[in-house]
């Protein structure tokens, strides 16, 4: 089915039988909050770099739920867009697979087809699309001003070539909630010692924490 809906339906199920999944529902709080943390964390960067947030203009590079798809159900990148207009910055999102319709119908939002070089204060790559990958680093830069913000949520670019390559927001599309406790620590750890990490370490984080909730459960 679907990761981003099913935890919903299971800690449901859970509490109509008298149990509470604690684990389960603080992943799924995490989660829910962390297009409003992106937003903060790029509002910050700006801040530091003495660019003031109202009144500047942002790039949301994705829509979509996850890369490579026209689906926009249950995507959190909205949450992202909606934190960054809460503080009056003016947001554009360009996003190749999404269609413009849909997401005007669904979200109110017009699409930028193709957005200018060179026009924006920050800009924040939320959907690793191959398009944006193909950009590379100096292509994602190029859509910003001279010392704008790049702010990799995806972890898509090399690390030293943008302001803030994510350890928090990682891979949301398909991640179970419990492995959003393993991002806030072992992902942590191991991003900072072990920078490139193949993916079989973080699925071996998410397993060795999932077995800890589940003997927890049992007992």
């Amino acid at each position: 089915h679907c990761i981003g809906v099913d935890p919903y339906y299971l800690t449901h199920k859970a509490q109509q039988i008298g149990y509470h999944p604690d684990v389960i529902l603080a992943g799924r709080r995490i989660n829910d909050g962390m297009g409003s943390h992106v937003a903060r964390r790029v509002a910050k960067l700006m801040a530091r770099q003495n660019l003031p947030t109202a009144g500047a203009k942002v790039l949301v590079l994705g829509l979509a739920f996850k890369e490579n798809c026209p689906d926009v159900r249950n995507t959190r990148v909205i949450d992202i867009v909606a934190e960054l207009r809460s503080y009056n910055a003016q947001v554009d999102v360009h996003d190749p697979w999404v269609n413009a319709d849909e997401a005007k119908h669904e979200y109110g939002l017009d699409l930028v087809a193709e957005p200018q070089a060179g026009q924006y204060d920050a800009v924040i790559l939320a959907v690793a699309h191959r398009e944006f990958t193909a950009r590379g680093a100096e292509g994602v830069r190029a859509l910003g001003k001279p010392g704008a913000v790049i702010f990799d949520v995806k972890r898509t670019l090399p690390r030293d070539a943008v302001d803030f390559w994510t350890v928090a927001l990682r891979d949301t599309r398909r991640i179970a909630p419990s492995e959003w406790i393993v991002n806030q620590s072992f992902d942590g750890v191991i991003a900072r010692f072990w920078p490139g990490a193949p993916e079989w370490i973080w699925l071996i984080g998410a397993a060795v924490v999932c077995g800890w909730a589940i003997l927890l459960a049992g007992r």
